[in-house]
């Protein structure tokens, strides 16, 4: 990421500005983008890394949909599991959810909301799922995916899921925030 930095006691080029004066170009620079959006612009872009993991995460639920347990098995790891908020000590192993993929309905779900945080071998992918239409009663869910990257491809380590409804008051460490500004 390029730095910006400003010798406020050498000031060639803007020698008329004073360091307040300078603060207020600063900023306005760096507001630029965010002032000239037109108003009604709808959501901002997804950047690449959230595109690559929509994507992944749409290609593990259409294969679910469509009963190809081969496309499942590439996209998960040896030692995946899925942890239920419910029952944290209790995970759901690999063949268990392997097994529970076979019932009529389980791929009927879409994401929405998608974040990724990428470190380097490994993305955190979090996300809203919902039920379609075929499910309406169901209540969405919060899912926070592990991937890991093997060789050239991206592997499921570990899905941790819990109910996205009810209060969020009482979670420790969180606070009331206002819409953060994502950078793109």
């Amino acid at each position: 990421m390029p730095t910006l930095a400003i010798n406020l006691h050498r000031r060639p080029c803007l020698g008329w500005l004073s360091p307040l004066g300078i603060g207020v170009v600063v900023a306005l620079v760096l507001a630029g983008p965010a002032l000239a959006q037109p108003q009604g612009a709808g959501a901002p872009h997804a950047t690449r890394t959230v595109q690559s993991f929509a994507e992944l995460e749409e290609s593990l639920l259409q294969a679910i949909r469509s009963h190809n347990f081969a496309a499942v098995e590439q996209l998960l790891d040896e030692d995946f599991q899925m942890i239920v908020a419910q029952q944290p000590d209790s995970p759901v192993v690999r063949e268990d959810w392997l097994e529970s993929l076979r019932k009529a309905g389980a791929g009927d779900w879409a994401v929405q909301h998608l974040s990724v945080r990428e470190l380097g071998s490994v993305a955190v992918v979090g996300f809203v799922l919902r039920a379609t239409a075929a499910q309406r009663n169901v209540p969405a869910l919060y899912v926070v995916d592990t991937w890991q990257r093997a060789g050239p491809q991206w592997r499921l380590v570990t899905r941790h899921v819990a109910p996205a409804t009810g209060a969020r008051r009482g979670i420790p460490g969180d606070a009331p925030t206002t819409s953060i500004q994502k950078k793109y």
